[in-house]
Parts: structure tokens; sequence; C-alpha cells
């Protein structure tokens, strides 16, 4: 009708008007009229998109996932709002719940279904990260680093893959997916850490901190809770 039309033409001005507040470095202002866009025609897909950017720009990362969530469950095809979330993903800005969330919407719309070592091990792989680990398939402590390594599916590049690592935590995503995503055994020094990868080999070296004045030794690479402690 011509109250609709009338509607949805003024949502796309004021999600142009965000996309201009941004770029005039005022997100929170960005971030309200993305919000009222949306109120008034709440289907617009670039009020979305604006929202989460101004969420973004503002230091509100980890609620930036959620417009892209809700645009993805309603336009599972659009390519802006998954490309938007991967980057947040590679810059390790996804909590475990939004990278699950993110894996298991690839895994079921995107990714090609019965094709071999590569679609079959991602999907094993992605059904484990909802826990937040998978392997690695080898592991060694020494006084100062950690090695872990994983042996990825064929047809993986090193442009597939991201690594991230904090203090405490690290991150791993190939192709999209959630790979590995939880809190380390100790923490360790993310400037000295490093990762490599030589097909089919993902290797990660972790610089171990020091603790009470001595090098703490690692039993696992991921920090266990009581539970799986007890039963190793």
């Amino acid at each position: 009708s011509g109250c609709d039309r009338t509607l949805a033409a003024h949502a796309a001005r004021l999600a142009a008007s965000a996309a201009s507040l941004l770029a005039a470095d005022r997100p929170q202002a960005a971030r309200a009229c993305s919000e009222e866009a949306l109120r008034v025609w709440p289907v617009l897909e670039d009020g979305f998109m604006q929202k989460a950017r101004a969420l973004d720009a503002d230091g509100a990362v980890s609620t930036a996932p959620e417009p892209l969530q809700q645009l993805l469950t309603m336009r599972p095809r659009h390519e802006d709002s998954l490309a938007a979330l991967l980057e947040l993903q590679a810059r390790g800005a996804l909590s475990q719940e939004a990278s699950t969330w993110l894996c298991h919407f690839r895994q079921r719309d995107s990714l090609p279904k019965g094709e071999g070592k590569n679609s079959a091990s991602l999907g094993r792989d992605c059904e484990a990260a909802a826990q937040g680990v998978v392997g690695p398939d080898a592991f060694e402590d020494r006084p100062t680093e950690a090695y872990a390594s994983w042996t990825v599916p064929a047809g993986v590049a090193a442009r597939d893959v991201r690594v991230s690592f904090t203090p405490e935590h690290l991150t791993i995503c190939i192709q999209g997916e959630v790979l590995f995503d939880s809190d380390l055994s100790q923490k360790v020094k993310p400037s000295e850490c490093s990762w490599t990868f030589a097909p089919p080999d993902l290797s990660v070296q972790l610089a171990k901190c020091m603790a009470c004045g001595a090098w703490p030794r690692w039993e696992t690479l991921h920090r266990e809770t009581e539970e799986e402690r007890s039963e190793r």
C-alpha cells in the first residue's frame, strides 16, 4: 500500500542517516537512528546492518552480533550479514554462544552436505565445538611453551584459518567454523604465541606465563572442569 511504501522509504532514509553518522564517528547517534529505522520498518535489512556496525563502533562488541543473527534468521542468504559475523569471529569478538550459533547456521544453510571428508569432518567438529573444545590431535607440554596441533580436512587453505590468542583463551576457526574455543589451562603471552599451517597440519605454539616464580605444567590444552579432571 501507499502507507507501507512511505514507511519503508522513511526507514531507508533513517538507515542512510545512520551510515552517515557512523562515517562522522558518531556511533551512539547512529545506533539510535538505526533502531528508529527498525521500529518504523522491522524488516529493513540495512537497519540491522547499520545497528550492528554502530554497536561495534561504540565498543559494544558483545551485542553487535545480535542484529546480524536476527537478519540471518530472517534472510538466511544475506551475504553481507554473514560476512560481518565472520569478521567479528576472526577478531575473536564473538561469545561462545554466538560462535556456536554461527557454526550451526553455516552447517545447516551454507556448507554442502555429504561431500566427503571436508563436510563430514567440519560437521563433527562443529558439534563438538558446542562444548568449546575440539582436539587437539596432538599436545606437548614443554618447560616454557605448550604445543598443540590439529589435522584439518582436505581443501582448507591458510586463508581459511583464523587463530585468536588472549591471555587465557584460544579461538580457532576453519572456514568460518569454530574448531576450538576455550579457556586455556594456564595463562599465556599473546604477543609471543604463534601458529603455522602446513596442510593438513595446523600447529599452535603457546608462550607460557610464570606462576609463583615457576613455569606451570600443562596437563591439557584447555582448562579442565573438576569433573573432567576427576575422569582423567
